[in-house]
């Protein structure tokens, strides 16, 4: 005698536990014990055996194109699926602006960028737009007041 070949499909005796937490079940082998697995289902992933897996969503894999647009670049603080809405752009160093869902205004205080020009002239840097266009401007001490540089940055 030989003895029999014998299969179980481990999702038939286990698939609700995935079913419940809105996962799919697979069954690696048959022919072998407690190797069925749950996995998330897309755009989540993850997967686990023997149990419900943790599952996560990179925002950031189908918005990075909306950051990277506008030169920044993009993080998803929460990748739980449960997590959603939560990704933002931060923009390029020196700014520290972000932005949840979409491209942040970055904002460049020329001050802090060329401030040494007016400090040196033992003047005061002003910005009043931080756009970063050339905005920025040199006031001299009192008492000469406010007479600025024309040419700013």
């Amino acid at each position: 005698l030989t003895p029999a070949a014998c299969t179980v499909d481990e999702c038939e005796l286990h698939g609700s536990t995935c079913a419940t937490a809105g996962q799919d079940c697979v069954d690696v082998s048959m022919a072998a014990e407690d190797d069925w697995m749950c996995t998330c289902r897309p755009p989540a992933v993850g997967k686990a055996t023997a149990g419900a897996a943790s599952c996560t969503i990179d925002e950031c894999e189908g918005s990075a194109g909306t950051c990277a647009a506008a030169g920044q670049t993009c993080q998803d603080p929460d990748m739980a699926a449960s997590s959603l809405g939560d990704w933002y752009c931060t923009c390029p160093p020196p700014s520290t602006r972000t932005a949840v869902g979409m491209a942040a205004e970055c904002e460049v205080d020329e001050c802090v960028l060329y401030g040494s020009v007016c400090t040196g002239a033992e003047q005061t840097c002003v910005d009043e737009d931080q756009l970063g266009n050339g905005g920025g401007f040199c006031v001299c001490p009192e008492p000469a007041g406010d007479q600025r540089e024309k040419e700013g940055y």
